[in-house]
């Protein structure tokens, strides 16, 4: 009994153990399965969270490749600022060779302290410079990721949402306030090309503000449909056509005025010859305001704006460095320092400044008295003398022996070759002799001599009136001009005086050191422009003035015949005038297109050619009406004189010391 109640237990023990090593086993099991369900499931999330970081990008290759029209310009280079992991990267870069463009990937917020050397360029002094193949790129932002407020407004320090930079910014919700609220201190004014892609709706945005206090706008640029890979844009007009309306917002601009009486007469054409070009200018940017749908306050100032020692800028320049107003509103030359500080727009005026002269007379530098015949004639002229002189010289000795006794005792003297050139000497000059030819051979001389300088003298004394009214044109250099017996002066104004002491080559140095403020006197030759043109009249005198302007006062007070003979010769060496921006500023491009329709529909030239004269024509009938005769067209026969003189008191001289010995 007691055995089979120990059988009956272990066999008992036995099933109990069983059914614990079943129910471990299955507890063993069950764990397995659980553990590989958690493993499964936890990878499924890692998935769906990459999928989350990643399904936009791997999403953006087909949409860039139809994304031509979205932008102003083609682009072969992209740039993409990311928080996927290294696939998510990979894959885009591998989607981008697809559509055959450079691309570069990079971590957004390891990114943020690099943007100034990823955007710019390192120009002449440290200077940021946009790089020549900026207008290529087109950087894509995530805006789903962290870090991304830091990232923009690093990004507008740099001035990387304005022009010529081009970017695509990927948004997963259709959150538009969202959108607005992260650009709300952002600079993506009328130039910028910021596109929004929303990637639940396909919708394509973009933002942008007409200036700094107002609102952004957002244009509906069009949508991508990704299941026909097809993309639609509405307004396929580049930035600066689609942005023209700036709703009526004010921007600022400044007149350079040198005549406090010039604010009255802006648009009146009254004393045209006083702050020409700002007259010039004003009605144009009038225009360019009207086209753009935005008004414009002035602020007079007295000067363009010039480089001061300490590195500053005043006048215009200035404003403009330091943002006071938007452009300019006069026109400034181009010179090589401005280029670093403002921007110009192709609309020029032509303000051309010149030393203007009118042409001396020939006799200024010159012997008239040589000039009526070449070389040539000379050494003939000089040959029929000679001719003439042996010739007549043996016919007068045989001409005396002919004579008889009573013939002798009135000339006792046989004529000698003395008496020969005499007689030669005043019949080329028509003033006759003593000699009063007998015999038939001195006869025929002495009238073939006197026909043969009838001729010469003729011509000679036509010449001479005709050089006597002529003008040189050897003046044709800044070297001409400082050697000339002309005096030098210049309009003094503003530009003119800090050009004159800038110059920095010998010549021009030379021409304001000795002629404009000449070291040795305290008189300086800064004049007027009324007082200069009055000068020029007289002659020998070259006046540095702008040359419209000078030109009215010559056509308005000289007479017909005193228009004639001016010559002009370049002392600045700068292009014309053009207006100009500050630099980067939001609204170059819409200026620029308003400027090129300014010049195409003719409205530049119709006040060009009302404020700016041109140089008078002069005309051929009326010549000088009295023609004065100076010492200085005299010189020749005055130094004929003197040498005759000197020779023969040289004779005198001689004579006297040969017969005291």
């Amino acid at each position: 009994m007691p055995d089979d109640e120990s059988a009956a237990l272990n066999l008992r023990s036995v099933e109990v153990h069983n059914s614990i090593q079943i129910i471990q086993m299955e507890f063993v099991g069950m764990s397995v399965l659980l553990l590989l369900l958690l493993c499964y499931l936890s990878t499924l999330l890692s998935t769906l969270a990459t999928s989350s970081k990643t399904s936009h990008i791997g999403r953006l290759a087909p949409l860039l490749e139809y994304a031509g029209p979205l932008y102003s310009g083609a682009f072969s280079i992209v740039t993409s600022f990311s928080c996927s992991d290294v696939d998510g990267r990979f894959e885009l870069l591998r989607d981008l060779s697809r559509i055959q463009v450079a691309s570069n990937v990079l971590d957004l917020e390891k990114s943020i302290d690099r943007l100034s050397e990823i955007a710019w360029e390192k120009g002449y002094g440290g200077q940021n410079e946009i790089p020549s193949d900026a207008h290529r790129v087109l950087f894509i932002l995530d805006l789903d990721c962290p870090k991304i407020d830091d990232f923009i407004r690093k990004a507008d320090r740099e001035y990387m949402f304005a022009a010529p930079f081009k970017w695509l910014l990927t948004q997963r919700s259709n959150d538009t306030d969202d959108l607005v609220s992260r650009f709300a201190e952002v600079g993506a004014y009328p130039d910028s090309e910021v596109t929004v892609w929303q990637k639940e709706t396909g919708q394509l945005l973009s933002i942008y503000r007409t200036n700094g206090n107002n609102d952004h706008l957002i244009e509906d640029r069009g949508s991508w449909m990704e299941e026909d890979r097809r993309m639609v844009v509405g307004d396929t007009n580049v930035t600066s056509r689609r942005r023209k309306d700036l709703g009526g917002i004010g921007l600022k601009s400044c007149l350079v005025i040198t005549d406090p009486n010039t604010i009255h007469h802006l648009d009146d054409y009254h004393d045209k010859h006083i702050d020409t070009i700002t007259k010039c200018n004003y009605p144009w940017v009038l225009i360019l305001m009207n086209m753009l749908n935005a008004t414009v306050t002035f602020e007079p100032v007295g000067s363009w704006g010039y480089k001061g020692p300490n590195g500053s800028w005043d006048g215009m320049i200035g404003m403009l460095q330091r943002g006071e107003i938007d452009f300019g509103g006069t026109g400034c030359f181009l010179t090589p320092e401005r280029m670093g500080v403002i921007q110009y727009i192709s609309l020029p005026t032509p303000t051309r400044n010149r030393f203007i002269f009118r042409r001396p007379p020939l006799s200024s530098v010159s012997n008239l008295f040589k000039l009526p015949f070449r070389n040539s004639v000379w050494f003939g002229s000089c040959a029929l003398v000679i001719l003439l002189v042996i010739m007549l010289y043996p016919a007068m000795k045989h001409e005396w022996m002919q004579f008889n006794e009573m013939e002798k005792a009135r000339e006792p003297i046989p004529p000698n070759l003395s008496d020969d050139l005499l007689v030669i000497v005043g019949a080329v000059s028509q003033q006759g002799s003593w000699y009063e030819p007998r015999s038939v051979s001195t006869r025929i001389i002495v009238l073939f001599g006197l026909l043969a300088a009838l001729n010469l003298y003729a011509a000679y004394t036509a010449n001479i009136v005709a050089l006597l009214q002529s003008t040189t044109g050897s003046i044709k250099t800044l070297q001409d001009l400082l050697n000339s017996p002309l005096m030098l002066a210049a309009h003094d104004n503003v530009y003119n005086r800090y050009y004159f002491k800038s110059f920095k080559d010998p010549i021009r140095r030379t021409i304001f050191e000795e002629r404009i403020e000449p070291r040795t006197s305290k008189k300086t030759n800064w004049l007027t422009i009324e007082d200069g043109i009055e000068k020029l009249r007289g002659g020998y005198f070259a006046f540095h003035v702008e040359l419209g302007p000078a030109y009215k006062l010559i056509q308005e007070r000289y007479e017909e015949d005193e228009k004639c003979g001016f010559q002009e010769i370049d002392y600045l060496n700068v292009f014309y005038a053009h207006l100009v921006v500050r630099r980067r500023s939001p609204y170059l491009e819409l200026l620029r297109v308003g400027a090129m329709r300014l010049y195409e529909t003719g409205m530049r030239t119709k006040d060009i050619n009302r404020l700016y004269t041109r140089k008078p024509e002069c005309d051929g009938s009326s010549s000088r009406r009295f023609l004065s005769v100076g010492l200085a067209e005299c010189y020749g026969a005055f130094s004929t004189l003197g040498y005759g003189l000197a020779l023969a008191l040289g004779v005198l001289i001689a004579e006297v010391v040969t017969i005291k010995l």
